[in-house]
């Protein structure tokens, strides 16, 4: 009797247990689609703190990297060193290309 009921168990187990692991990938997937939250917080490891916030007064490269990501400029340059739009919308250039 408990041989027979251990084998059924066993039998059931040996049914389920792959079914559970082909369901754990969509169930694992479909958990992380909760609505978004509004708060977000950025965590930059830059080292020791800047020496000033002042982008005329930082020249250290730990204070470059805090001064760039606070300051954006009229323009930027893309990977290509093409300028594009930071803060300006357009811009010209003058005729004698000052």
């Amino acid at each position: 009797m408990i041989s027979s009921l251990y084998h059924r168990w066993i039998s059931y187990y040996l049914m389920v247990l792959p079914l559970l692991l082909l369901m754990l990938p969509a169930l694992l997937t479909f958990s992380s689609c909760t609505k978004e939250s509004r708060k977000a917080d950025l965590t930059v490891l830059n080292g020791p703190e800047p020496a000033s916030l002042d982008p005329a007064l930082s020249i250290a490269p730990p204070d470059l990297r805090v001064v760039r990501e606070l300051f954006e400029g009229l323009l930027r340059f893309d990977r290509f060193g093409k300028p594009q739009p930071g803060v300006a919308s357009s811009w010209e250039i003058s005729q004698d290309k000052k």
